[in-house]
Formats: C-alpha cells, sequence, structure tokens
C-alpha cells in the first residue's frame, strides 16, 4: 500500500476537522498544500503544484512527477514536523520548508482546528478529503 492510499484509507475512517489550501508564493515548487486535521491522527500536509505549473515545472525537473497523489511531503503530528521523504536533491529546500513550517504554523483555541499559514496568505474551505483526491 502507497503512502497516498495509506493517507485516503485514515481519512475515510476518520473525521477530517478542517482542510486548508495554502499559496505559497515562496515557495514555487510547492505551490498548493492542503492540510488535513485528523482528530485521532494529528495533521498531514499533502503538497502538489497547480495544473497550470506542472509543464512549466516539469521542464525545469523532467526527471520528477509531481501531482496530488504522490506528492505527500509531510507528516505533522502533535506538533512536530517530521520529513517522510525527499525528492530528487531538494533536500536543502525541505530543511528550509520544514523549519518555515515550524515557524508559521499556528494552532487555534479549539486543539483539533488547527491552520497552517505560509508568507501571511492563507485561504481556506470547508470541503472535506474529496477535494483533494
Amino acid at each position: 500500500m502507497d503512502k497516498w492510499q495509506r493517507i485516503q484509507d485514515i481519512a475515510e475512517k476518520n473525521p477530517v476537522i478542517e482542510v486548508c489550501f495554502i499559496e505559497s508564493e515562496g515557495y514555487p515548487m510547492v505551490s498548493q498544500m492542503y492540510v488535513l486535521q485528523s482528530k485521532h491522527l494529528g495533521r498531514f500536509v499533502v503538497s502538489g503544484t497547480k495544473e497550470s505549473k506542472k509543464d512549466e515545472y516539469a521542464k525545469l525537473h523532467p526527471q520528477q512527477t509531481w501531482n496530488f497523489k504522490c506528492a505527500l511531503d509531510f507528516a505533522i503530528v502533535q506538533g512536530d514536523v517530521e520529513v517522510l521523504e525527499f525528492k530528487g536533491n531538494e533536500k536543502v529546500f525541505l530543511e528550509t520548508f520544514v523549519e518555515d513550517l515550524k515557524k508559521y504554523s499556528k494552532t487555534f483555541d479549539d486543539p483539533n482546528r488547527v491552520l497552517l499559514v505560509m508568507n501571511a496568505k492563507r485561504i481556506s474551505f470547508p470541503e472535506k478529503i474529496e477535494k483533494i483526491q
């Protein structure tokens, strides 16, 4: 079972409290991210590139394929950030991103409601997991 299928299975069995869309101007390689908040399993970040930028990205990085179903890069559980995998040779980029992730993550009064803030730009929507399938 791959990581994406595992996350889908987890999400189906656990309520997704909030799904957020973040537009990250400072990180063109990860131009869209979704934060899934599970009541029992913490937060999961699923990242990928915009449809409109996939061709542009593919020209720069022909050895990599980025899409929402294969780009689960980070899992955030109980406030800790763990890098699950590196793509290509972007280790430095990911380490920097993780530090920023720790810096900009915000929790609210409700411990089940978590919002990730990147570069002071934030768009939230109430759709459930189907939004990213």
